[in-house]
C-alpha cells in the first residue's frame, strides 16, 4: 500500500521538475540526485528489490528511476 502511494507521489512530482524553468536547473539536479540517494527510497530503487516486486510494479518503478536518472543527467552542470 505505502509502496504504491510512494510511486504515485513520485510520478506526480516528476513532471513538476521536468517542466521547471531553466533557471532552476541546479535545484532540479539536486532534487533528482537526492531521490537517487535517499536511504528511505533504497528499497524501491535498488534493482534487486525492484525485481522482487509484482511485475506491473517492477515496470513502473524501473520507468520512474530511468526518468529520474535522465533528468538528473540533463540538468547536471556542463563543464566549461
Amino acid at each position: 500500500m505505502y509502496r504504491r502511494q510512494a510511486l504515485e507521489v513520485l510520478q506526480a512530482e516528476l513532471p513538476n521538475f521536468q517542466n521547471a524553468p531553466a533557471a532552476n536547473r541546479a535545484a532540479v539536479y539536486r532534487e533528482m540526485q537526492y531521490w537517487l540517494t535517499d536511504p528511505d527510497l533504497a528499497l524501491i530503487r535498488h534493482p534487486i528489490a525492484i525485481g522482487l516486486l509484482p511485475k506491473d510494479e517492477q515496470e513502473a518503478w524501473r520507468a520512474l528511476w530511468s526518468n529520474v536518472r535522465r533528468l538528473r543527467d540533463q540538468t547536471a552542470a556542463t563543464p566549461k
